[in-house]
């Protein structure tokens, strides 16, 4: 089984997380696999972000990010800070190195 990383994934999260901050949707989605891209299109994205905002505040920053494999994917996380709290992204690549999961979660407490 692999255990290593490909080089480039932490810095594919952070393009995705600044994708997301920026607003630009289309260009967060580019790396979605077939079954994300028909899952969570732009609208989908913004109105999913725009939830946390209003949960969270405004988008502040982020951390350095850390990629691990698990089995055939690669998992990165990275923390974000917000007006009001912290959490971490979480972007799971597939075995084809396209974005096969995408979750916003708060920090563990």
């Amino acid at each position: 089984m692999k255990t290593d990383v490909p080089p480039g994934m932490a810095d594919r999260t952070v393009t995705l997380v600044a994708s997301l901050a920026e607003g630009n949707w289309e260009q967060a989605r580019e790396d979605f696999n077939a079954r994300m891209s028909e899952a969570l299109d732009a609208a989908r994205l913004a109105d999913g972000w725009a939830r946390t905002a209003s949960q969270v505040g405004n988008y502040e920053g982020m951390g350095e990010p850390f990629a691990r494999r698990v089995a055939d994917n690669i998992v990165a996380e990275i923390p974000v800070r917000f007006e009001a709290g912290e959490g971490t992204v979480r972007v799971v690549f597939d075995a084809d190195g396209k974005v096969g999961g995408l979750w916003i979660r708060p920090a563990d407490g």
